[in-house]
Formats: structure tokens, C-alpha cells, sequence
């Protein structure tokens, strides 16, 4: 490695690593290689960058073990030796593995992103199970406040428990199902078993899907006892001033 590129390295891991400390939580065990030549990583591009981490938290979501790998990043270069942060200049192709356990995703219900996740989940299928597409009084009125989840092969269980937020009523919704993907951004429920909730009865769906959306595309995604596995890709958007 000649000086000048050890030089922009060491740049750019320390933004790199600082960018990703402003993003999580928590991580331990970061590692973080940059890929390129002296006059691309002087331009501003990084063609590749791999980043491995083992017990990463990202918004109180718990994520035992993470691989990344992105491609064609352009940052700017020039503001970051100014001392300013790091950003993202163009829409980055990220390639992801990440493994969730059983015991972290229990530490996770408490997690802001999560609890939203939740009840926008519930939404949608109150809106599927009642035909009524007004769902914003179960966002509204109710909230996800605590849960526990069990992953079995092939399937999950999930524990809810709901407040109503004008007075103190618990209750304990309980979801039976099994999981897959469809088409790289559709997470299918299937065989879906729905008991204890406040607002609609207990249920059985065959199907119930959600759209993660365009920005994503799982290639693998698999349940074993106590862990869930998943690996695709992702576009990371550029910060919008």
C-alpha cells in the first residue's frame, strides 16, 4: 500500500466508521475494509466497501450478527477533510446477511421502530380482516407496549401486548404463523392465527402479505429454532438536505 493510499484509507475508515456510529446504537466487533485505488479514493469513489459487525442495535432493534457490502459510493471527500460529515452523494447497491435471535428480538420491543412497525402491521390487517379501510383509530387508540416472540423452523409465534392509550386496559393479542418471501420484497404470512385482540375477532387468513417495497430484494430468508436469517440486497438513499 503506498503512503498516499494508506494516507486516504485511514481518512476515510475513520468518516466511515464515525457515519456508522452516528447511525447505531450499539456495535461490537466492527470491522471495515475499503477497496480502491489511491486516484479513485481521492475523487470521492470507493468502489467497495465491507463491513462485518457482530451485536449492532439500530434504533433499539437488536441485530446479532451483520455483513455488508457496498458498491460505487461516491462521498464528499472535500467536505470530510474540511473536518464536516461524511454523506452519501448517489444511491449506493448494498448487499446484506444479518441474523436475528430469538433472545435479541425479545430486547427489541421496547424500540420506538419497532412499536410503529407493529401497529402500522396491525392496521393492515384490521383493514383486510374488516373490509373497513379507516384503520387509523387502531394507530389512534392503541399501542404495542411490551412482546415476546418464539421462533420455531419454518414458523414464529408472536406475544402482544396492547394498551388502549385513554385508560389502562392490557391486552394479549397472540399471532401464529409461518414466514416467507415473495418476489424479493413481499413478506408473506401464511397460515396466519390471530386470537385476543381488542379490535377484530379471532381470525384465520391462508395469506396475509406486506410490500416492503421497491428498495429492497431478499434472495434468502429462513426461520430455525430461536433465530430468523436473511440476505439481499438494499438501495441506501443519499440524506436529503
Amino acid at each position: 500500500m503506498t503512503s498516499k493510499r494508506k494516507f486516504i484509507s485511514k481518512i476515510l475508515s475513520s468518516a466511515l466508521k464515525f457515519w456508522l456510529q452516528l447511525q447505531l446504537d450499539k456495535c461490537e466487533d466492527l470491522f471495515l475494509a475499503i477497496d480502491g485505488n489511491s486516484r479513485q479514493l481521492f475523487s470521492g469513489y470507493i468502489p467497495k466497501v465491507l463491513l462485518n459487525a457482530s451485536r449492532a442495535v439500530y434504533q433499539g432493534i437488536h441485530l446479532d450478527s451483520v455483513e455488508l457490502t457496498g458498491e460505487n459510493i461516491r462521498i464528499n471527500l472535500g467536505d470530510i477533510l474540511k473536518g464536516k460529515p461524511l454523506r452519501l452523494l448517489e444511491t449506493i447497491d448494498v448487499f446484506m446477511s444479518v441474523v436475528f435471535e430469538e433472545v435479541s428480538l425479545n430486547s427489541s420491543f421496547q424500540s420506538p421502530l419497532l412499536s410503529q412497525g407493529l401497529g402500522d402491521f396491525l392496521a393492515q390487517l384490521y383493514t383486510n380482516l374488516s373490509g373497513d379501510s379507516n384503520s387509523d383509530f387502531i394507530l389512534e387508540n392503541y399501542q404495542v407496549s411490551d412482546g415476546e416472540i418464539f421462533i420455531k423452523k419454518d414458523s414464529l409465534r408472536l406475544k402482544l401486548l396492547i394498551s388502549q392509550k385513554d385508560n389502562e386496559s392490557i391486552y394479549t393479542g397472540i399471532i401464529n404463523t409461518n414466514l416467507a418471501i415473495l418476489n424479493g420484497h413481499i413478506l408473506v404470512f401464511q397460515a396466519l392465527s390471530i386470537q385476543g385482540f381488542p379490535f377484530f375477532e379471532d381470525s384465520a387468513l391462508e395469506n396475509f402479505q406486506i410490500d416492503l417495497g421497491d428498495l429492497v430484494d431478499i434472495t434468502e430468508f429462513k426461520t430455525d429454532d430461536g433465530k430468523i436469517s436473511c440476505a439481499g440486497n438494499l438501495k441506501v438513499m443519499p440524506e436529503v438536505d
